[in-house]
């Protein structure tokens, strides 16, 4: 009764353990070690939906603080040189303005274009990714932004990088810009007490929880009367676990990533979003899946294939004998 049972348990044990496996590696290597995030995310710096949305949310935060209207008057009236503006120029202020800001969100563009930007992407990264850390493990709360839930990445090196290049360009009004604390949002913190304990014990057993599946098939088949047959089992069960995962994730992934609260504008934005940060989970569990159905396959074709490797041992060894000659 106890072989019957026991493996049974075992097994169940492994399934419920596995469920939770895949995930806690994927946050210890991607959520809370910075060089795993940021090599999950700095590609997004290439991807030219995320250009757009930093170069949209960088020019609207440029255009905000300055009054191009007023700036274009006031150039135009230095051209007139005169006490009152004729008309027709004045007419021109708002094309002059229009201009002036299809310039600023040009030069926007080429910025987040450039090596420039890929290199500010990945040092706000890190710095953004080390405040999330700390907050998720209750340490430095005071070096973190916090507001309504959200924990963001600021813009405004963007912002000085895109004040130099007009300034260069000759646009003098840019002199007047300053980082106002634009941000896109990293992680969504509203249930932070829960994501704490959660990501805590997630990053104390990443390492543990693989090993204690193995061990526990390995428990099962030990204890089990037919050892090939548990683990063909077990390793069906446990693929089919990590597939089921991998395709509910793939399915929900516009859901898992409104869980992890990534708020961006367009949907080519939150597609290229969701690849980055959904994509290796569901990579890594399209892996267990492979792994667990090459041990079922194994343990398969082991019954039969094992009698017939023992016998072609036995064989080679009965050849590989010398006989012994007796002395006349």
């Amino acid at each position: 009764m106890t072989r019957r049972v026991v493996p049974v348990v075992l097994v169940v044990l492994a399934v419920i353990f596995a469920i939770i496996a895949v995930p806690a590696r994927y946050v210890h290597a991607n959520v809370l070690d910075t060089e795993g995030y940021v090599e999950m995310v700095g590609p997004l710096a290439s991807d030219p939906a995320v250009q757009q949305t930093v170069a949209d949310a960088v020019t609207e935060a440029v255009v905000d603080q300055v009054d191009l209207q007023a700036y274009a008057e006031e150039a135009l009236s230095s051209l007139a040189e005169g006490e009152r503006v004729p008309d027709g120029v004045t007419r021109l202020a708002p094309v002059i303005a229009n201009q002036t800001e299809a310039l600023i969100q040009r030069t926007s563009e080429k910025l987040v274009q450039s090596q420039q930007f890929a290199e500010i992407w990945v040092k706000a990264n890190q710095v953004g990714h080390g405040a999330a850390t700390s907050i998720l493990s209750e340490e430095d709360r005071e070096y973190v932004d916090v507001e309504n839930g959200v924990i963001s990445i600021p813009l405004d090196p963007v912002v000085e990088a895109l004040k130099v290049r007009l300034v260069d360009a000759g646009l003098d009004i840019a002199e007047q810009i300053e980082p106002q604390g634009r941000s896109i949002v990293l992680i969504d913190s509203a249930e932070l007490g829960t994501a704490q304990t959660a990501l805590a014990w997630f990053d104390r057993i990443a390492f543990l929880l693989p090993v204690l599946v193995i061990g526990l098939v390995a428990g099962a088949a030990a204890v089990a009367r037919r050892r090939a047959r548990t683990v063909l089992i077990a390793a069906c069960c446990l693929a089919a676990v990590s597939a089921i995962l991998a395709a509910g994730i793939a399915i929900g992934r516009s859901v898992y990533l409104g869980d992890l609260g990534v708020s961006i504008v367009s949907l080519e934005t939150v597609n290229a979003v969701a690849d980055a940060f959904v994509g290796p989970l569901t990579a890594q569990l399209w892996w267990t899946t492979a792994f667990w159905v090459l041990v079922a396959v194994v343990a398969g074709f082991w019954p039969w294939a094992a009698p017939r490797v023992r016998e072609r041992l036995a064989r080679r060894g009965d050849d590989d004998e010398v006989p012994v000659v007796s002395a006349p």
